[in-house]
């Protein structure tokens, strides 16, 4: 992949193999993808690597698609999905993430210290299971190896069956605990038997039948069944299944149509959980937090292989970088891997901040072409923010409530009534219409407000972001989406206030992949002004909740570029 991003990611994953030299034995290769919900932003592997069987070293493979890596723990996140695509099946017995294990495994939990802990416990790490596994007898190992014959179902139970007689952690109750204690492989071990009774499927099909051909990840596979670590895909197919999340946490319908989930599965599989007062650090098998600089909520995991899957699901972003190609020359083990783990924190770090100012692309210029200019958003490790870099701020409108026409004002109402931080409502000068906006981040809903001004010759001004009274210096944005304070306390003006007088909106920093899809057709339509007997022709958005109205009038956009963003016109 050609262009500024491109050449970024592979200067910083130059910096991650040259910090890798530092450790013994020293970093060889990485590979990493940035992506949004459109499209591969940047994509590359660096270095050079023993390939099995070969008499010296290799370059590691360029396009990466060619080349699959090792995500280790990353796995875990695969059994939460499955299971809550369980639960979202209506042909198959109802179950709940608050089911207690002794519903479901009635032969292996009753009796034991995990009989009412829930499936939610053990998903959330809080269930008091030992964290590096109980241990195990000669003669409960002998049984494992002998039950491998019989096929992973009944393998597994022999692990479970392990796991749930050694008991809990001491003085540790699973449905009352709220410690969070991370387990590496007996958690999902109970998860992936109980999915595997339900369906009769073993978990690696489950995978492959659920998630891996309907996202058309080729080749994606589970190796040995294992749900605590045998996930191996190319960074292009683990791609795939991080904006299809990303996606349906949105509420896109192309990843709605793809499974039985609904926007609420994808939200609750991304979003913490709250057990006894207290947040845990993971919540349905994926790590939660707010990213520290925006306050932003995340969703991914780790795996002990040097590898991590970051989403960033309300800014449309999705990071992975992988540091064990499938055919390296190397002991295929955690063990010979654990010296990377501050390596990949950095990395990790480091592409999190690249893309702090441009980690997305505006939706209404999802198909526009790139303009090569010195803004153009090159990734940094530290950028600084002046007017060079700022959009000039957008014009408030002179509008009061009290001058808005009767339908402005009923449209003002149904626009206060959504709960939607990054919406804005804009008002041609004379107070006669308004176009309410809902898109992913309140610098593109302006800046869609100001296009279609723009295009019918209307003066128009910002009357709302959100529900509160617009102040341009609270709204700066670079490259037409927001930047946060956090980011620009960085540039020594924490207002981050421009004050030339022409709204523009700079696109020189759209980053565009080669490969993103072609949008589908679509007509603009533009509404003719009505006569000054103040009839209404209204659009609204079917992902904000509010019903369509009769004779309306759409935006044309390409749908799966758009985030929530339908503008509704009316006069």
């Amino acid at each position: 992949m050609a262009g500024p991003a491109a050449a970024g990611l592979a200067s910083l994953l130059s910096k991650v193999l040259s910090d890798g030299q530092s450790i013994s034995p020293p970093q060889e290769v990485v590979g990493a993808t940035v992506l949004n919900e459109c499209s591969t932003l940047a994509e590359a592997s660096l270095g050079s690597y023993q390939r099995k069987g070969a008499s010296e070293k290799t370059a590691a493979a360029n396009p990466p698609e060619q080349l699959r890596w090792g995500y280790a723990s990353i796995t875990k996140t695969v059994v939460g999905v499955v299971m809550q695509m369980l639960m979202a099946n209506s042909s198959l017995p109802e179950i709940s993430w608050n089911d207690t294990l002794s519903q479901w495994l009635p032969d292996l939990a009753p009796g034991t210290d995990f009989a009412n802990a829930s499936l939610l416990d053990v998903a959330s790490h809080t269930a008091c299971l030992v964290g590096e596994g109980a241990p195990w007898s000669d003669e409960k190992w002998a049984e494992f190896h002998a039950s491998w014959s019989h096929g992973y179902i009944a393998s597994r139970t022999v692990w479970v069956n392990n796991t749930l007689q050694y008991g809990a952690l001491s003085n540790c109750i699973p449905e009352l605990n709220t410690v969070h204690t991370y387990v590496h492989v007996d958690g999902v071990q109970i998860l992936a038997l109980i999915e595997e009774r339900i369906s009769g499927m073993d978990f690696g099909t489950l995978a492959k039948t659920l998630i891996f051909d309907p996202l058309n990840m080729k080749g994606a596979e589970i190796i040995d069944a294992n749900p605590a670590g045998g996930l191996w895909a190319s960074l292009s197919d683990l791609g795939i299944y991080g904006q299809w999340l990303v996606q349906g946490y949105n509420g896109r319908p192309e990843a709605l149509a793809k499974t039985l989930l609904k926007q609420q599965d994808f939200v609750d599989l991304l979003s913490p959980i709250t057990k006894h007062g207290v947040v845990p650090a993971t919540g349905r098998t994926f790590g939660v937090y707010n990213d520290w600089r925006t306050g932003q909520p995340r969703a991914g995991h780790g795996g002990c292989l040097g590898a991590f899957l970051e989403l960033a699901p309300t800014e449309n972003l999705i990071h992975i970088v992988a540091f064990f190609p499938e055919d390296a020359d190397w002991v295929v083990s955690c063990d010979t891997m654990w010296h990377t783990s501050e390596v990949l924190g950095r990395a990790k770090q480091s592409l999190g901040e690249a893309f702090t100012a441009c980690r997305q692309r505006p939706a209404h210029l999802c198909s526009s072409s790139p303009v090569a200019t010195s803004l153009s958003c090159e990734i940094t490790e530290n950028l600084t923010l002046d007017e060079s870099t700022l959009d000039a701020p957008y014009k408030r409108s002179t509008c009061r409530e009290e001058d808005l026409t009767a339908a402005v004002k009923e449209a003002l109402d149904a626009y206060r009534a959504v709960d939607f931080s990054t919406k804005a409502f804009v008002v041609p000068e004379g107070c006669w219409g308004a176009l309410p906006i809902y898109e992913n981040d309140p610098c593109t809903s302006i800046h869609s407000g100001f296009k279609f001004c723009s295009e019918n010759k209307w003066d128009c001004g910002v009357f709302l972001v959100n529900n509160d009274s617009y102040i341009a210096e609270d709204w700066p944005c670079r490259c037409g989406v927001s930047i946060p304070k956090a980011v620009c306390s960085t540039s020594g003006d924490t207002s981050c206030n421009i004050t030339r007088s022409e709204p523009e909106i700079n696109t020189s920093c759209l980053i565009r992949s080669e490969t993103s899809p072609t949008p589908s057709t679509a007509t603009e339509t533009s509404p003719t002004p009505s006569t000054a007997t103040g009839t209404t022709t209204s659009s609204t958005s079917l992902s904000d909740g509010l019903s369509l109205a009769s004779g309306e009038r759409r935006i044309g956009v390409p749908w799966f570029c758009l985030p929530f963003g339908l503008v509704g016109v009316l006069f």
